[in-house]
């Protein structure tokens, strides 16, 4: 089990620096990460299969279904901080900047 879970640190960690935000996505040969809810997309049958299985497996391995749980609680959270938040709206053209772009052109 440790061995397992070892092995799943160390290619999750490889995984997220083949796909960081930071590698340019022409080089890269690995997709964008998946957006967030992605999972309300699925047809019903396949999330609430998913949604079992997660919870059994949370059963069976009781660490796993706390951390996991922790997580979605703190990911919700997040969620209803960010969207209390006003959308900050990018800074309005000047007359400068449009003359600036006239030149460019």
């Amino acid at each position: 089990m440790a061995l397992g879970l070892l092995a799943m640190l160390f290619w999750g960690y490889q995984m997220w620096w083949l796909r960081r935000p930071t590698r340019a996505s022409a080089t890269s040969r690995f997709s964008a990460p998946v957006g967030r809810g992605s999972l309300r997309q699925l047809s019903q049958p396949v999330l609430f299969l998913i949604v079992v299985l997660t919870a059994a497996i949370g059963w069976v391995i009781p660490i796993l279904g706390l951390s996991l749980l922790a997580f979605l609680v703190a990911d919700q959270i997040w969620i209803r901080i960010r969207q209390r938040q006003p959308r900050q709206q990018p800074p309005a053209a000047t007359e400068a900047d449009d003359q600036v772009l006239v030149r460019q052109e």
